[in-house]
């Protein structure tokens, strides 16, 4: 994975020279609250990510996946300590699991990733019965 990974972002490179790459999004670190094995290694999420870091940082933003508040912070977080704590993060889904009110909802996004320290969001509606 971090082979081809590195070779797609030296072509995306050469052909488009300007584009923005941002490296691929990763799964919670817990879904749902349960820790991704990785190697019989509890802590599978941090180290998947440490294993790609190094090809993650040729990109120009990071990507996380969170499905509530309590992932986002996290994700963010983990990807932080593990790949860069500088790089661009872009939330490239996003959802809360919890049953509001379409404007409810729009406003707790709005709090929620105001207050986290992201470059950008894609929302991704869950509906909860």
């Amino acid at each position: 994975y971090v082979f081809f990974l590195g070779e797609a972002i030296a072509a995306c490179r050469a052909v488009f020279p300007g584009c923005i790459i941002v490296a691929p999004a990763h799964i919670p670190s817990s879904w749902p609250n349960e820790p991704i094995p990785l190697g019989g290694r509890p802590d599978g999420q941090r180290r998947a990510l440490e294993i790609a870091a190094d090809v993650y940082r040729r990109c120009d933003a990071l990507a996380i996946h969170a499905y509530g508040e309590v992932q986002l912070r996290e994700e963010l977080k983990l990807i932080r300590e593990v790949v860069s704590p500088t790089m661009p993060v872009w939330v490239t889904e996003f959802a809360l699991p919890e049953q509001l009110r379409p404007a409810d909802r729009g406003r707790r996004y709005a709090e929620l990733l105001r207050s986290a320290p992201i470059a950008g969001v894609l929302f991704y509606h869950l509906d909860v019965e």
